[in-house]
């Protein structure tokens, strides 16, 4: 390993390092994109994945890749994430040809948590060959087939499962080595290294064994009692030797005796739940062969609180579980909406199972066995309704048996499907991808148009100048995020569908139709192209002239003291990024106030779980992070009213398909139209003295 020094920031990062932080964002925020990064990475390796679709493996991977982005962003935008762990090539980079790294070389944050879903990935496939096929040895001989090379795809840009383990997997140890806190990201079981069969050097398992046959036979001869004696269901026992060099089970493991069952011509097969770590918990399903395996009887009472069951299929090695449910339900608890899966065939959760299949008339349904749960009277499973499962829960919520007319897509504008959801990322990508294949002529250099505008943008696209611009901003700048594109494509898509016949809408159909028609949609002068165009325009356009009455109305309530400051100039890297749209600046003390501004149609007081709430009914909302964007101003509204209200770093809520941002505290400005006069002068005074 060459040497390596800590600059400064790294040695400050260092000392300042808070593990807590860290175990905390990975026991309460990793799980939520964790299962996006695996079903990802699933079918990025898996052969069924892309030999029936449209889309490559290099689709999927940089699902993955977004999703850990977004749990990074998410971790720094709290705190619970130090940027130090971020820093692009400060830890040494990852080897050039990793799987599909777009943007050259991981961060080593990122790939950290890659490889804590990749691990698994491998765990998965180390006995797969191919769709119809296994290795019996579990030794990843196939591994190196995973993905085929397709499409006449660059081999260089691919990698296999194999290749891309070896180099995730020495890349952490390297990390380690420099002082990166890899265990606090990732088990540290996990760096011990898969065997897999290397290419290049075939080592056969009977070679392995007789490799290891000394240091076998050196572990049973110190043990000098008895061997494999009778067990009763509940004992402890401890394993000695398994015959499989690759098994998981470390030797002098602890297990609990479930059951018996047989195994034809190999004998019987004793069904053993592991204690692979007591502290965790942690336990891990796995059998042994009676008349090839070697273990002892534990002399201590049998135990009580390992929620033993009688149940034999829960013993299952497999890590799926298969339920069959009758009815679909849909119910709401406090503001939180859940999904039921009525009637099921089993009426359990196997603790081990990693992904739960629901089939019934509705449809099938792949979901993380993280956000499902069993009723208490054991009738039925639910799954919260939020960003991450709706993607999955969508489908069987919006089926129809027969189709009754034409296509209608109306449900998937609901903003409920697009904020912070993979759908949003996914046409995110797609648009702009796309935009830059066909208008790469027309993108900015370093610099350009002003040191101030987002780096790499589109300018001087011809008739498409965003309002208010200097310098010829070009409007498809905003395709990607805005909601009068998205609308327009959505309907474009549902026209196409009611030619087909078939009105089920999945993303990743529709992005690949959006990019397969790329030419017709998005073609410079086409139709729908103009009218996207138009209608972003427009919407821009009717945006800045609301900041202006706003920053009027922000001026009235805070004095004369403060003014606002703000720039038309669209593409601004400051505005963009931070969400800031006005600061008001007060000219004695230079105090500088930040708003995001928002639409109004109403605002609404309730009684919540801890007092009033304060919901206003807006649009486009998302989270603000509370350091960056101070307070929310939303409207003028038809009335003519403003309000404002200091963000308190929340997502937007949904109730009855409206969106909403609502507030615990009550608002510290309104302004009447027609007379420009502020209310609520009194919250307004308190909310300056406690600041």
């Amino acid at each position: 390993m060459e040497n390596f020094e800590l600059d400064d920031i790294a040695k400050e990062g260092l000392e300042n390092y808070k593990p807590e932080l860290v175990h905390k964002f990975m026991n309460e925020f990793w799980p939520t994109y964790s299962s996006d990064v695996y079903s990802a990475l699933y079918r990025t390796y898996h052969p069924s994945s892309y030999t029936d679709s449209f889309n490559s493996p290099t689709y999927y991977y940089r699902d993955a890749e977004e999703a850990v982005k977004s749990a990074e962003r998410e971790g720094l935008k709290l705190g619970l994430l130090d940027g130090y762990l971020s820093r692009p090539g400060f830890w040494g980079g990852v080897d050039a040809n990793i799987t599909y790294a777009h943007d050259g070389n991981l961060k080593a944050l990122r790939a950290v948590l890659m490889f804590d879903r990749f691990y698994d990935i491998v765990e998965e496939f180390r006995c797969y060959c191919g769709e119809n096929g296994i290795d019996p040895d579990c030794v990843g001989r196939c591994l190196g087939d995973f993905p085929p090379a397709i499409w006449g795809v660059d081999a260089s840009l691919v990698g296999t499962l194999k290749e891309d383990y070896n180099i995730f997997h020495d890349y952490m140890i390297e990390l380690q080595s420099k002082g990166f806190p890899v265990t606090d990201f990732i088990d540290k079981r996990k760096l011990k290294k898969i065997y897999l069969v290397d290419n290049e050097e075939e080592m056969s398992v009977e070679e392995y064994k007789e490799k290891n046959t000394n240091k076998i036979n050196e572990s049973l001869s110190k043990e000098k009692q008895d061997l494999n004696p009778p067990v009763e269901v509940g004992d402890v026992i401890e394993l000695i030797h398994m015959d499989d060099p690759y098994n998981p089970i470390p030797p002098f493991t602890k297990g609990v005796v479930m059951g018996w069952d047989s195994v034809g011509t190999l004998g019987e097969k004793m069904l053993v739940r592991w204690i692979i770590d007591p502290e965790i918990p942690e336990f891990r399903n796995m059998p042994l062969i009676v008349d090839a395996d070697v273990y002892r009887k534990v002399e201590t009472p049998k135990p009580t609180d390992l929620n033993l069951p009688n149940n034999p299929s829960l013993i299952s090695e497999a890590i799926t579980q298969e339920i069959k449910y009758r009815k679909l339900g849909e119910s709401q608890f406090k503001g939180r909406t859940f999904v039921f899966f009525n009637g099921p065939s089993v009426s359990y959760k196997d603790p081990e199972a990693q992904n739960m299949v629901f089939n019934g008339p509705n449809g099938r349904a792949v979901i993380d066995s993280i956000y499902v749960n069993l009723t208490k009277s054991g009738k039925a499973f639910y799954v919260q309704y939020d960003q991450n499962t709706r993607a999955v829960l969508d489908p069987l919520l919006n089926f129809k048996e027969e189709k009754s007319g034409p296509c209608n897509f109306t449900w998937v504008m609901s903003p409920k499907y697009w904020n912070n959801t993979q759908w949003r990322r996914k046409l995110q990508r797609t648009i702009q991808d796309t935009l830059n294949e066909m208008y790469s002529e027309y993108k900015a250099g370093d610099g350009e148009p002003t040191e101030y505008h987002i780096k790499n943008g589109f300018v001087n696209v011809p008739g498409t100048d965003a309002y208010g611009t200097n310098h010829g901003w070009s409007i498809l700048n905003f395709f990607n995020t805005n909601p009068h594109v998205r609308r327009i494509l959505v309907k474009a898509y549902e026209t196409h569908k009611n030619e087909s016949g078939d009105c089920n809408f999945n993303i990743d159909e529709f992005t690949n139709w959006l990019y397969l028609n790329r030419n017709e949609i998005f073609g410079l002068n086409q139709p729908l192209f103009n009218q996207m165009v138009k209608e972003n325009q427009g919407s821009w356009k009717r945006g800045q002239n609301k900041e202006d009455e706003v920053a009027k109305h922000l001026e009235a309530v805070y004095g004369d003291d403060w003014k606002a400051v703000y720039d038309g100039e669209p593409g601004i890297f400051k505005d963009a990024l931070q969400g800031v749209d006005i600061t008001l600046v007060n000219s004695k003390t230079n105090e500088e106030l930040r708003f995001q501004a928002k639409p109004l149609a109403s605002v609404t007081e309730l009684d919540g779980p801890s007092g009033t709430e304060w919901w206003v009914h807006s649009g486009w909302l998302k989270a603000y992070n509370k350091d960056l964007v101070s307070h929310y101003v939303f409207g003028p509204s038809k009335k003519g009213e403003t309000y404002i209200f200091k963000n308190e770093g929340q997502p937007p809520r949904y109730k009855e398909k409206k969106e909403y941002m609502v507030f615990n505290e009550p608002y510290v400005g309104h302004v009447l139209k027609e007379n420009n006069t502020p209310l609520g002068q009194d919250a307004l005074r308190e909310a300056l003295f406690s600041r």
